[in-house]
């Protein structure tokens, strides 16, 4: 299976780099997705989303749980951010995920379906962790948004049909429709759109 992957991100107005990070890692059979919210906005918002990105990249890897653990671990006493991960096994078709904070993730085909994160701030304090998991299909869309992005969407409203439009076209139209003036956001598109030649 090939992930069609888009990302679209624009900082708090008058900022010149937004307070909000991702990471998309990926190998042969997984795939691996982070968005990140830092608190606040402006230069120490944007900061520390680099300093996590690039721990991130370093530290990549699929066990989700340990991965989050050790960020909050490395970034205690900073900021904090709300922090999701994503992880799809395409060999499985199985994906896991986990969350902190108050970033939102959406699996969508005909119906959509929101997996919200835990109460907490990651770098300050974090609860019992735990993961949602589930199946995934060719055709099936994952959506992330930090909550610089309106939670209340219905799937017409963002755009359907979705099969007909690209990841991009796709984050370009929560961006251009739903973002929110006075925030950074930031929306993440995969679509799931090959099967896997066997």
């Amino acid at each position: 299976m090939d992930f069609d992957i888009a990302v679209r991100q624009v900082p708090y107005f008058g900022e010149p780099e937004a307070g909000d990070g991702y990471l998309v890692y990926q190998n042969e059979d997984d795939l691996l997705v982070v968005i990140i919210d830092a608190l606040g906005h402006g230069t120490h918002a944007a900061e520390l989303a680099r300093a996590m990105e690039k721990y991130l990249k370093e530290k990549a890897n699929f066990d989700l749980t340990w991965l989050m653990k050790s960020l909050h671990e490395r970034f205690l006493g900073s900021l904090g951010a709300a922090v999701t991960m994503l992880h799809l096994d395409s060999r499985n078709y199985q994906f896991s995920g986990i969350g902190i904070g108050n970033n939102l993730l959406r699996k969508v085909n005909r119906r959509t379906q929101s997996f919200y994160a835990q109460p907490g701030i990651v770098g300050e304090m974090i609860p019992s962790l735990r993961e949602f998991q589930g199946a995934f299909q060719p055709q099936d869309w994952f959506v992330l948004t930090t909550d610089g992005i309106r939670e209340n969407l219905d799937l017409d409203e963002a755009g359907a049909p979705w099969l007909q439009h690209s990841a991009r076209q796709i984050a370009s139209y929560y961006m251009e429709h739903f973002s929110k003036y006075h925030d950074d956001a930031t929306v993440i598109v995969v679509r799931c759109h090959h099967e896997r030649n066997v």
